[in-house]
């Protein structure tokens, strides 16, 4: 029998201000994890992919790539001169031009060099007859190569080159997982070539990343529930002083109106016991979106979202084999707090650059159960921080 399918708008991707890129391992159950995820990706068939069927699933995604609403694609570290292998795939609203994955009929530079093997690995499997490997620290393994950043920041620069550069154009990189700084270092060391880049480190604790230039601003917010919308308007505050004196405007009406605050409302309305109707806030991104347009602003948000609960390696303690439901409490909370962050971008997307929500959107608010499951984790989170009563 064969298969009909729906058909999806194209994705306009010119004119956009709003850029984000979500990265994790490609062999991690994130992808096939969360619901809202698999059907942005998937918008043809709407049904999660089995990912060690790689060519089914390169094949899939080459078909539907320029059809998507987001896309998603995999390279490998070791193409960008690592020598460890690390696949990793990269979920963005714009296209990125990203190196194949490092594999038998075209494998990287380290690999030709060392008898087809790496000459080091994120963990040991040594086998009898291969070349001695030395493991890497936690800091490089959880590290960007510093050719892909270039590479990353090359795509959004390409991408919001339409913007006028009169009056300047303000670009706000906000690095929502920061981890151990790689982006941030790499901005600051090429401050030359990306001086009109704001960089904003947001992680999940404190003391990761050595800054010793103090070029970019720091924060330790929750995004369990803290909002993107909060954490870009924390970012225009605490960068108030560096754009007066760069580009001479002063923000600080904008940064403080009544508008700003009432903007940086959850884009998401939690529960009440009167009340369990999941309810979108869709002027949640209006404040932002005349913000950005007023003063020549892009915004790139970029999640490197933990992996702990989603990577191979932490075996069954999070999901069980073949599985992507998590068991454990943190895999729940994970899960709610990225589709949390999915269903930000989606908002944000709407308001800033009028990118019509997919045909899906309104069933999945309604009807996910996986949602409502998500929805009392973020209940639970916000009473503990006092958001609520």
């Amino acid at each position: 029998m064969q298969r009909t399918y729906s058909k999806s708008k194209v994705i306009n991707e010119n004119n956009r201000r709003l850029l984000f890129i979500v990265e994790n391992p490609a062999h991690g159950k994130l992808w096939t994890a969360i619901e809202l995820m698999n059907k942005l990706y998937h918008p043809m068939n709407n049904t999660p992919v089995n990912y060690r069927d790689k060519k089914r699933e390169r094949e899939q995604g080459k078909q539907n790539i320029k059809n998507a609403h987001w896309k998603l694609q995999e390279t490998s570290y070791c193409m960008y001169g690592t020598p460890y292998n690390k696949p990793t795939s990269f979920y963005s609203n714009f296209s990125l031009h990203l190196k194949e994955t490092c594999r038998a009929a075209d494998r990287c530079d380290s690999c030709k060099q060392n008898g087809g093997t790496h000459k080091e690995v994120l963990v040991v499997h040594r086998q009898e007859g291969q070349p001695a490997q030395k493991t890497v620290s936690q800091e490089v393994k959880n590290s960007i190569p510093g050719p892909l950043i270039n590479q990353l920041l090359e795509d959004w620069c390409n991408k919001i080159s339409w913007m006028r550069p009169n009056p300047k154009r303000i670009l706000v990189f906000i690095d929502v997982f920061g981890g151990y700084g790689s982006i941030g270092n790499y901005i600051s060391d090429n401050k030359e070539k990306y001086e009109e880049i704001l960089y904003y480190y947001n992680d999940i604790v404190t003391g990761r990343y050595k800054d010793d230039t103090r070029t970019a601003t720091f924060s330790t917010h929750d995004m369990t529930v803290c909002t993107l919308n909060q954490l870009f308007w924390v970012c225009m505050r605490e960068n108030m002083k560096k754009i007066r004196e760069i580009y001479d405007i002063d923000i600080k009406n904008d940064v403080y109106s009544e508008g700003t605050k009432n903007a940086m409302e959850s884009a998401i309305t939690l529960p009440t016991e009167n009340d369990n109707e999941i309810k979108i806030n869709n002027a949640h991104g209006n404040e932002m979106a005349t913000f950005l347009r007023k003063y020549n602003v892009s915004v790139l948000f970029h999640l490197s979202t933990p992996c702990q609960t989603y990577s191979p390696a932490a075996g069954p303690g999070h999901r069980h084999a073949k599985c992507t439901d998590p068991h454990s409490d943190l895999g729940k909370s994970h899960d709610a707090m990225n589709t949390k962050l999915l269903l930000e971008l989606l908002i944000l997307e709407k308001s800033c650059d009028d990118i019509e929500y997919p045909f899906y959107f309104s069933n999945l608010c309604e009807k996910s159960v996986q949602l409502r499951k998500h929805m009392e984790i973020w209940k639970d989170a916000a009473k503990k921080l006092k958001i609520l009563p």
